[in-house]
């Protein structure tokens, strides 16, 4: 085997102008082929491709007549909001159905033959377009302006939907605004009834509060003070009238005792043999049973004066009084019975005058003193039941002071609950009376409107496809193609082209060159090929040019 060959790696040489030229003249047809495909389907698809014609109108959004600060509207008048609901409106699947299926538009046939009517709502979506002007131009009116616009084949039917887009955004601008009106006036009316019960709730919730804490509110914490001084006082008065009377019923009863031994004595002077009677020694128990009540009734008004009726010394003296009193009286009826058995009138024999006088006074004295003695009983009952009274009120009023604070929080809540309820209810009727202004605004048609400043156009030239930048590009895609496979087909090709080559590469001079010697048959053949090549690919690109450009102008089915 022979030795290896070594392989060096040569640099190209910079190419001038004569080498491009020499470039273009060996790649030509690499080159111009592409450009002139290029330039075949540009055409082709150009004219293909279906007129697009864009009507379009100019409207305004026209605020109410009325002062917004004196009326305001029921509707936000917010551009980018007002048009977006709008838009929302006019682009609605209803609204779209309808105007597609619409006899005298008959849109998208042609799409409807092959695809369900949700695709040519889609397409329709698409081809609809609303933006909005801008004050771009200093003039007012196009501030909250908006252009509304409709792509179509067809510039007949493109004018005639945007007619259409124009009146139905028209009339449900008009039907969205009193609707809009009354739904408000009615929610604000809704409102103003629930706030209105709730108001007459807490009103009556209030009152029946008051009346439930009479006396225990806030505002009769003055009169409680005042009220619980004069009932403590009148206690202190009634106890004093019952202290001072029953010291005049004490006396009383000393006095009747005091008459009772003046009458035993001189009954006793009269009979000083006889034995003592059982009427004598019944008066006797009838004394000593008075003196142990006046000691006691003594030493309960001592601790009624220093402890309350609940204390235990108290009890158990008013219990010992009561014992007493009741034997006491049954002593008393006793005596008084013995005493009609055998009548004091009736003189005693033995007496003189002068006793009898005597006996007949202290008898009168006796009785007199008795009745003064229970009609004392009946006042200081009536003082009694004055001072129990007030008592219980003073342990009401007691029992209202103590109360107070949560009585007066409870009242603080109710009332901040009927302020705020009575705030809700002047805010709520003054909205409605607004909502009813702003829907007698709309009933009178001075409401927001929609005014059309340029009605839609009949358009004269299609807005696309553009013709001449489809074929502009489609050439300089071709020429673009070509150039690149000619550069590539270069860089593959390393044989030596011309004289250039040979002095670059081997570094040798270069004595003289020979011509390229080909048969001429075989030239001539070769050159009729490359022409009939060419001329085929031109006529057949002229051909389908020339069928494109015939079928755009040859009217057919839009």
């Amino acid at each position: 085997m022979g030795a290896p060959q070594n392989y060096v790696s040569v640099s190209r040489r910079p190419l001038d102008v004569e080498d491009y030229f020499d470039l273009l003249r060996r790649y030509r047809s690499w080159i111009f082929g592409p450009t002139f495909a290029g330039l075949v389907v540009a055409v082709v698809v150009a004219y293909l491709w279906p007129d697009t014609y864009v009507s379009f109108a100019l409207m305004r959004i026209v605020p109410q007549t009325v002062a917004v600060g004196v009326v305001p509207s029921t509707v936000s008048i917010q551009m980018a909001q007002r048009l977006e609901s709008l838009r929302g409106e006019l682009l609605s699947r209803g609204t779209l159905t309808n105007i597609i299926s619409d006899p005298k538009l008959q849109l998208y046939k042609k799409l409807l033959a092959h695809a369900p009517l949700e695709d040519a709502i889609d397409q329709m979506q698409k081809d609809v377009r609303m933006d909005p002007l801008g004050d771009a131009s200093g003039d007012r009116r196009y501030a909250t302006a908006f252009r509304i616009q409709f792509s179509y084949s067809d510039r007949r039917l493109a004018k005639a939907v945007v007619d259409e887009l124009v009146s139905r955004l028209t009339r449900q601008n008009i039907q969205v605004q009193t609707e809009s009106a009354d739904n408000t006036t009615e929610f604000m009316k809704a409102e103003v009834k629930d706030a209105s019960d709730n108001l007459d709730k807490l009103q009556h919730d209030f009152a029946a509060f008051r009346a439930a804490h009479q006396g225990s509110l806030p505002e009769n914490s003055g009169t409680n003070g005042i009220l619980l001084a004069n009932i403590q006082a009148r206690i202190g008065q009634d106890s004093d009238r019952l202290s001072q009377m029953q010291q005049q019923k004490n006396s009383l009863e000393t006095a009747i005792n005091n008459r009772n031994d003046t009458r035993a004595l001189i009954d006793q002077a009269t009979d000083a043999t006889q034995t003592p009677t059982a009427q004598s020694v019944k008066s006797q128990n009838l004394v000593n049973l008075e003196n142990q009540i006046r000691g006691l009734e003594i030493a309960l008004t001592a601790l009624q004066e220093q402890y309350t009726d609940q204390n235990p010394n108290v009890t158990t003296t008013q219990a010992q009084l009561k014992i007493l009193r009741a034997e006491r009286d049954r002593e008393q009826a006793k005596l008084d019975a013995d005493q009609s058995a055998a009548p004091v009138s009736e003189p005693k024999k033995g007496l003189t005058l002068q006793q009898r006088a005597t006996l007949s006074n202290i008898d009168g004295e006796i009785a007199s003193i008795k009745t003064q003695i229970a009609n004392d009983e009946v006042a200081m009952k009536d003082i009694a039941k004055e001072k129990d009274g007030l008592e219980q009120d003073l342990k009401d009023v007691r029992r209202k002071i103590e109360n107070s604070p949560v009585v007066e929080q409870e009242a603080a809540q109710l009332q901040q609950n009927l302020a705020l309820a009575k705030e809700r209810y002047d805010d709520l009727k003054k909205r409605q009376e607004i909502s009813q202004t702003a829907r007698n605004l709309e009933d009178r048609g001075w409401g927001e409107q929609l005014e059309v400043l340029d009605p839609a156009n009949l358009p004269q030239t299609p807005a696309e496809p553009n013709r001449y930048e489809i074929a502009g590009a489609g050439i300089g895609l071709g020429l673009m193609l070509g150039l690149a496979l000619a550069g590539a087909k270069e860089a593959k090709d390393t044989s030596l082209k011309n004289l250039k080559d040979v002095r670059a590469y081997t570094n040798l001079p270069v004595l003289s060159s020979i011509p390229l010697l080909e048969n001429g048959l075989l030239v001539r053949r070769k050159r009729r090929l490359f022409w009939l090549a060419w001329s085929s690919a031109v006529l057949v690109g002229v051909i389908a040019m020339i069928a494109a450009m015939y079928y755009y102008f040859t009217p057919h089915a839009g």
